[in-house]
């Protein structure tokens, strides 16, 4: 992870130096402990000196991952930031050019308060901009004592430096697979016990086996009334969502069978959980084609004008429309703009008795 941070660095300085005027393009940025003796060219050095976790932003929750078996997730603690501090120096043959590279280095950290993603590595990366967040050249009076102390214990003479503290994230955790709860349990029943109100109603372990919902391939728009059928079992139907429910399906794989008269037939593969087995119920998302020459529905656009009987706007009344549901607004307007009613479908407007409508 350190040698991630020291590319990340590197890579952000060299690709600002390049911009700058007054810069010769054979500077370098290397890392390690600064040489005693000056060698030929001119770069910067950054030299690692101390790494600790920062409390401050320790997150102690966990993070859960989704498996490709549906049935477990993965289960880790999020990852750490730590606090990677250098100090940066320059290196040249003469002074003034070794303050020119430390000045124009200082401009380039300073104006960046994060190393940016497309110039992390893995697994850097997989954090984005907030991988790495740069404290440049903060004086307190930790950082004053530490800069002569660190060259005093590396056996180096002092020399100008900036301090760099890198805040990266961190991912040393094992992720462990668990189960899931699949089940889902429910107690129906109308009055009263005959053992008495204060009696516990037994209860019956429901599964909702597979679930999903039906949509236009073209429009997006949810299928109502399409019909799901196993090829051994139950059948359901869609709801006005598209969404559809199917309870204690046989464990094991299942081919799922959708219909609608005017849609083209669709199938689809399917695992069922056997009971008491963890997991995550996956809903699926099935996609219906028209049927050819039948033209996909765009929907109508009903509305209208709710008042009233002194003529005055109804604002903010619920209106029904089939399955759907709008509500006027402050001028008693109501729009439905994806209705979609089939053949034979009546189509009612629920509005209070002492109200006069109007529209179309």
């Amino acid at each position: 992870m350190l040698n991630e941070i020291d590319g990340a660095l590197k890579r952000l300085l060299l690709v600002n130096l390049k911009r700058e005027t007054g810069i010769p393009d054979s500077v370098e940025v290397r890392v390690g402990s600064p040489p005693e003796e000056m060698g030929e060219g001119a770069w910067l050095n950054l030299f690692l000196h101390d790494v600790q976790e920062n409390l401050e932003l320790r997150d102690q929750s966990f993070e859960v991952r989704p498996q490709p078996d549906m049935w477990t997730v993965g289960k880790s603690r999020r990852a750490t930031r730590v606090d990677v501090s250098y100090l940066l120096t320059a290196h040249a043959e003469d002074s003034e050019t070794e303050h020119l590279l430390l000045g124009v280095a200082l401009g380039i950290l300073l104006r960046n308060g994060y190393v940016p993603a497309a110039l992390l590595g893995e697994p850097l990366a997989t954090f984005g901009d907030e991988a790495v967040r740069l404290l440049i050249a903060q004086r307190n009076e930790d950082s004053v004592r530490k800069a002569p102390t660190v060259w005093q214990a590396a056996g180096l003479r002092l020399r100008p430096s900036v301090s760099i503290v890198a805040t990266a994230m961190f991912d040393p955790f094992e992720t462990k697979t668990v189960s899931l709860v699949r089940e889902a349990v429910f107690a129906l029943a109308q009055g009263i016990h005959p053992e008495g109100a204060a009696r516990q109603m037994d209860l019956r372990s429901l599964r909702v086996s597979i679930a999903g919902r039906v949509v236009d391939d073209g429009t997006g728009e949810p299928i109502a009334n399409a019909v799901c059928a196993l090829d051994d079992g139950p059948e359901v139907a869609t709801d006005r969502r598209g969404v559809f429910l199917m309870r204690d399906a046989v464990p094991g794989n299942h081919r799922v069978r959708v219909t609608h008269r005017r849609y083209e037939e669709e199938n689809f593969e399917a695992v069922a959980a056997p009971p008491l087995k963890g997991g995550a119920l996956e809903p699926v998302e099935v996609r219906l084609k028209p049927r050819a020459g039948e033209p996909a529905p765009q929907g109508l656009r009903i509305e209208g004008d709710i008042r009233h009987e002194d003529g005055s706007p109804a604002a903010y009344i619920p209106v029904r429309l089939g399955g759907q549901t709008a509500v006027t607004d402050a001028e008693g307007h109501y729009v439905f703009r994806t209705a979609a009613p089939d053949d034979g479908e009546k189509i009612e407007v629920m509005v209070p008795e002492r109200l006069n409508v109007t529209g179309a």
